[in-house]
């Protein structure tokens, strides 16, 4: 059969499927980040209604939490800022 007459199919590349792939991996985690998110707030709200913690100061441990891990966090990217800065002035 002639080349020609062969309909036209649309190429798709390998780096293309995996691109593709990687969108939807990281979607993915994203929804899964979140929803694990949602039931260890709601599981720790649970457990503080189970032994008497009122719900507004279960609320502030959770706030405070959030805060410690933010600090953590800046605390990580000021370092690796350092670091960074660090290598650049002893290469030159």
């Amino acid at each position: 059969m002639n080349q020609s007459n062969m309909p036209r199919r649309r190429h798709r590349t390998l780096a293309l499927d995996r691109n593709e792939g990687r969108k939807v991996a990281a979607r993915r985690l994203a929804r899964t980040i979140l929803l694990g998110t949602v039931a260890v707030v709601l599981a720790l709200l649970w457990l503080g209604k189970q032994y008497g913690i009122d719900p507004s100061i279960m609320l502030e441990y959770l706030g405070v939490g959030l805060l410690f891990v933010a600090a953590l966090v800046a605390a990580g990217l000021v370092g690796a800022l350092l670091l960074g800065v660090v290598r650049k002035l002893t290469r030159r």
